[in-house]
């Protein structure tokens, strides 16, 4: 990109236009020789990061492999005895199943009691709603009368 210089007339006027036009020539020159120059240094640069990039990805990705290779070994180890351990679980978890069921059956007696106890509530509640309106009723007459 050329540099843009917009030079006062006294400058033109001091050295002419052939002489400013030649400055801002050579100017323009110079910015591109060093954009060029800058261009060839980036790209060599970049070069070289690229190929010690590349080394050390080799160099780790060896590392990881050793180290999954090894892991892998003792894993397989470990997975043996998991699986020994999955089946004592299971076993427990059949003895809690049949304590569940025992539990469930417990709790439907409960829910029979709790149903008993809503209807005797309700009836109870209904025998009371009957007293209080005839106390009501009795009171309001009274207070009818007594006017």
């Amino acid at each position: 990109m050329p540099i843009v210089v917009k030079l006062s007339h006294a400058f033109y006027d001091r050295f002419g236009d052939d002489i400013v036009d030649e400055l801002v020539g050579v100017l323009n020159q110079v910015d591109a020789a060093s954009h060029q120059s800058l261009r060839d240094l980036n790209e060599a640069n970049w070069s070289r990061f690229e190929d010690r990039l590349a080394r050390g990805l080799a160099e780790v990705h060896a590392e990881v492999a050793a180290i999954l290779h090894r892991e892998i070994a003792g894993v397989d180890g470990k997975i043996a005895g998991v699986d020994a351990k999955i089946a004592g679980v299971d076993a427990r978890i059949a003895g809690v199943d049949a304590r569940i069921s025992a539990v469930d059956v417990r709790i439907s007696a409960v829910d029979v009691r709790i149903a008993n106890l809503h209807a005797k509530l309700s009836a109870q509640l209904v025998t009371h709603m009957r007293w209080m309106i005839g106390m009501w009723a009795a009171t309001m007459l009274g207070l009818w009368f007594k006017r």
